[in-house]
Parts: structure tokens; sequence; C-alpha cells
């Protein structure tokens, strides 16, 4: 019985980054996006990086929004 529970277990966290959707009248199984404090990534780091940090890892994209 211990062993079904950690089995359902497993399960529910694998099914947890997976999300159903729809493509072209298909259901489809997609991996949720990436998200920091309900936020996704990449608009966390545009909120909270700084200049220098952006400069260091080569994200000129997010260097180029900020200056306008």
């Amino acid at each position: 019985m211990k062993n079904n529970l950690s089995k359902k277990k497993k399960k529910r966290v694998k099914n947890s980054k997976y999300e159903w959707v729809f493509i072209n009248g298909k259901q489809v199984k997609q991996r949720k996006p990436e998200m920091i404090d309900g936020m996704l990534v990449e608009e966390y780091i545009m909120k909270n990086a700084d200049l220098l940090w952006l400069q260091q890892n080569e994200m000129w994209e997010y260097l180029n929004d900020r200056e306008e």
C-alpha cells in the first residue's frame, strides 16, 4: 500500500509540470512555462536584474528594452 502512495505522488508531481493545449485541433501535452513568484522567467529578469548582470550574461535584448 505504501508503494502505491509513492507512485501516485510521483505521477501527480510529473503531471503538474505539463498542461494540455489544443494545436491544430488536436490535444497536445506541453511543458508549462517556468515561473518565479508567479511571473514568467523573462518578465522576472526584466523587472529585477541590474544592468551589469544583464551585460555579463549577454542579455542585450533586455538592455535595449530598458533604454527605451
